[in-house]
């Protein structure tokens, strides 16, 4: 699988994980002039676009070496879920062991984490399904 995919994942994962933020947590109608944020998606993709291409990147090539080193033939979608959930579980507890947060906030970060990389994955999962389907219409087409 090529990186050129993996980083088009990473920035079409951002882009949903920003939306999603955005339908959760709308804009303020009137934020107030000393507002930091006014809209929680511009700040949720400038944050997170950097870490799905330095940290999200890497850990999905990892997981496909592993997959790839185990050699599995049946249930490697359920097996992948699996390791997505444990490495945003594993990432979001380093970052809570680096910034201590408190309890409310870090149970968040968890879930945002294991979240963001679930949604990696379902992004790559439809990226990999469309590259499959353009190429067999494109055999057909060219046939």
């Amino acid at each position: 699988m090529g990186l050129f995919l993996k980083i088009l994942t990473a920035f079409i994962s951002s882009v949903m994980l920003a939306v999603i933020i955005n339908i959760i947590f709308p804009p303020p109608k009137n934020p107030s002039v000393g507002s930091v944020v006014g809209d929680p998606s511009s700040l949720v993709f400038t944050f997170s676009l950097p870490v799905f291409l330095v940290i999200g990147v890497p850990t999905s090539l990892l997981i496909e070496w592993i997959v790839k080193k185990m050699r599995l033939t049946k249930l490697i979608f359920l097996y992948k879920i699996v390791m997505y959930i444990i490495a945003g579980g594993l990432i979001g507890g380093i970052v809570i062991l680096i910034f201590p947060l408190g309890l409310y906030t870090s149970r968040y970060l968890l879930y945002l984490t294991v979240g963001s990389s679930l949604l990696y994955y379902l992004v790559l999962s439809v990226v990999l399904i469309f590259r499959k389907y353009t190429k067999k219409t494109e055999r057909t087409i060219l046939k």
